[in-house]
C-alpha cells in the first residue's frame, strides 16, 4: 500500500497530472481562444494610451529580470513559486535548498492533495508573482493615476514574463514529469499565461469594465454552446 504522505523532492517524484490537471488545461485553452479575440473590442477611448504605458513599464521589468534577478536570487524565486502553490493547497513544506544554478523545494503531500502536484510543479512558469505585487502597490498608491498605475503593473508583468519563460527547457524535470511529457507541460504553461494575460490586458485597457466584459462574454458564449448542445439552461 502506498504511504499516506510523501516528502519527496520535486525531482524525485513520479509523473503527475490527473483528471483535475487535464480538465484545467482544457479550460485554459478554451478561455484563451475565446478571450483573445474579444480584446480588440476594448481598444477604444483610453485603451491605447494605457496599453502604451503598460508596455513602456515592461522594459524596466525586462531589465530587472535579466540583469538583477540572477543566480541564487532567480533560483530562490523559482523555488518560492513552488512553495506558494504547495502551501495554498495545504501541503507542509519540508525543505528548501538554493544553489547558484539549481534549487530544490520538498514538501509533504497526502492522498487528498496529490492531485495538485502537477500545478505545483508548473507554478514557476505561470505564477504572476511580481505582477500581483505590482498590482497591490499600484492600487494602493496610484489607483487615481492611470499612467503610473499602468507603468507599475507593466514593470511587474515584464519581470514575470522573463522569469516565467527563461527556464523552460526539455531538461527541466518540472515539465518532463508531467503525465504526457514536456509537450503537455509546455501547453499548460502557454495556455495559463495567455489566459492570465487576456484578463490583465482587459483590466489595463478598461479597468473593471474590461474584466466584466470578458466574464460576461464568456458566460454568454457558454450559454450559447449549451443551448446548441441541447442542454437545459
Amino acid at each position: 500500500m502506498a504511504p499516506e504522505d510523501s516528502d519527496l523532492a520535486l525531482s524525485e517524484r513520479p509523473r503527475v497530472g490527473g483528471l483535475a490537471f487535464f480538465t484545467s488545461l482544457f479550460a485554459l485553452i478554451v478561455i484563451s481562444l475565446l478571450n483573445l479575440p474579444l480584446l480588440p473590442a476594448l481598444f477604444f477611448g483610453t485603451g491605447p494610451s494605457r496599453l502604451a504605458h503598460f508596455f513602456l513599464g515592461m522594459l524596466p521589468g525586462f531589465f530587472l529580470a535579466m540583469y538583477c534577478i540572477q543566480g541564487k536570487y532567480s533560483v530562490l524565486v523559482h523555488e518560492f513559486k513552488h512553495s506558494v502553490i504547495s502551501g495554498l493547497v495545504g501541503n507542509r513544506a519540508k525543505g528548501l535548498k538554493i544553489n547558484k544554478d539549481s534549487g530544490q523545494f520538498s514538501y509533504m503531500y497526502s492522498r487528498s492533495t496529490a492531485a495538485y502536484n502537477a500545478f505545483i510543479a508548473l507554478a514557476p512558469y505561470w505564477l504572476p508573482l511580481f505582477t500581483t505585487l505590482s498590482l497591490l502597490i499600484a492600487f494602493s498608491l496610484w489607483r487615481a493615476n492611470p499612467v503610473n498605475f499602468c507603468i507599475a503593473v507593466g514593470v511587474g508583468y515584464g519581470t514575470d514574463l522573463i522569469m516565467n519563460l527563461r527556464d523552460i527547457s526539455p531538461r527541466q524535470t518540472d515539465l518532463t514529469l508531467i503525465r504526457g511529457g514536456y509537450s503537455i507541460g509546455l501547453a499548460y504553461v502557454i495556455a495559463m499565461n495567455l489566459a492570465l494575460l487576456s484578463f490583465l490586458l482587459a483590466g489595463i485597457m478598461q479597468g473593471s469594465f474590461g474584466l466584466m466584459y470578458l466574464v460576461k462574454s464568456l458566460w454568454h458564449i457558454m450559454l450559447f454552446l449549451a443551448r446548441l448542445g441541447g442542454l437545459p439552461v
